[in-house]
């Protein structure tokens, strides 16, 4: 398990802001490219939107998931 899934379940266990915040800063990168790459004109629109889905629905989080594949 990783650095970022342990993170995200403490997050998803505590609501912990730290703990997301070191989510956010190890994938936020990666996501970034990823959204340049498909919609350059909204990149950072979809990393901020991608995080408010997980925060949002949170709960629905798989605790044996990834974080990212």
């Amino acid at each position: 398990v990783s650095r970022v899934d342990r993170a995200f379940r403490r997050f998803q266990r505590t609501g912990d802001p730290d703990a997301l915040a070191f989510v956010f800063d190890r994938v936020a990168p990666e996501l970034a490219r990823l959204a340049a790459h498909l919609a350059p004109q909204a990149a950072e629109d979809l990393v901020q939107d991608t995080f408010l889905f997980a925060i949002e629905r949170v709960a629905s989080f798989e605790p044996r998931g990834r974080v990212l594949p």
